[in-house]
């Protein structure tokens, strides 16, 4: 039972929210209640669980010596011996068969092609891209693209502008609090220094760059929002009262990163602070509102 355990958490479970990111398009054209065009978004999630898993699975492989000597990281079953590195490279390949034959079979040429596009992009990153400074960010962003044409792909629906700029500025804003936790670590000499392209920044410029992605995705979310485009499309004037979340929702991330250095992990995060949970729930619920009751 406890290598079943480790085996599950070697895959990380928790990280799959950002692979919610697919149903973006479903969810902004008010498709969420279409039960066969759900089904194909819920079909994409699960591919992209899959192949995450063993994207997770070869950097760990990659870092495990690494691993042992961050203060955080060295708690993951490879780098605590729970489960043998032969063990995670055969889990790895049931993972990688699945993830192809479910998509092969079941989804898209399109999204067949971008899932192998999602693998060979995060290889290099874990082996290469990584280490550049501004590409590996760039590169992390892009993962979230790719997300959201996944769901355009398997589903039909086309991405507009709005979604694609927005996703890749939030995207940009939570790779680089990651960068900010990696600095603080390794000032602070309990996280190694792994990551050779810190060399490439330093508190200030990732803080510099925070605040500049931090103001283009709220000034982009508002346009967004008071466009004559979206108040058509979602028969209301009031969608700028979402942006009142959106707000706090940035200045809540950027104090667990500035102020208590906690941002190692968005989605940890998400799962630890209440306050972040609950901003972002409210604003998916409003925005729920606008789109799915007050649009009919």
């Amino acid at each position: 039972m406890k290598k079943v355990l480790a085996l599950v958490d070697l895959i990380r479970p928790k990280q799959w929210i950002k692979n919610l990111f697919i149903f973006l398009p479903v969810f902004f054209a008010g498709k969420m209640n279409d039960i066969e065009i759900t089904g194909k978004a819920i079909t994409a999630f699960a591919v992209f669980c899959l192949m995450a898993g063993v994207v997770y699975i070869i950097n760990d492989l990659k870092d495990v010596e690494s691993d042992r000597a961050h203060s955080i990281k060295k708690n993951r079953p490879l780098a605590r011996r729970a489960i043998s590195a032969n063990q995670a490279m055969c889990f790895a390949f049931f993972l990688f068969v699945s993830a192809l034959s479910v998509s092969f079979f079941f989804t898209t040429k399109s999204f067949f092609i971008l899932i192998l596009v999602y693998f060979t992009t995060n290889v290099l990153y874990s082996f290469w891209l990584k280490h550049i400074p501004i590409v590996d960010i760039v590169i992390i962003a892009s993962g979230f693209l790719l997300r959201i044409y996944a769901g355009s792909f398997v589903t039909g629906i086309a991405n507009s502008y709005w979604i694609t700029l927005l996703t890749f500025v939030l995207a940009l804003f939570l790779a680089l609090g990651k960068r900010y936790d990696d600095l603080c670590l390794d000032e602070s000499g309990s996280g190694h220094a792994r990551i050779r392209n810190l060399d490439g920044y330093n508190i200030a410029f990732v803080t510099f760059s925070m605040s500049i992605v931090a103001a283009v995705a709220i000034v982009s979310y508002i346009l967004y929002t008071v466009s004559p485009e979206m108040q058509m499309r979602y028969h209301s004037s009031n969608l700028y009262l979402t942006s009142f979340w959106v707000i706090i929702g940035f200045l809540r991330y950027g104090q667990l990163t500035i102020v208590q250095k906690r941002s190692g992990s968005p989605t940890q995060l998400f799962w630890s602070d209440p306050f972040l949970a609950s901003t972002v729930i409210a604003w998916i619920l409003m925005l729920s509102y606008f789109i799915y009751v007050v649009r009919v």
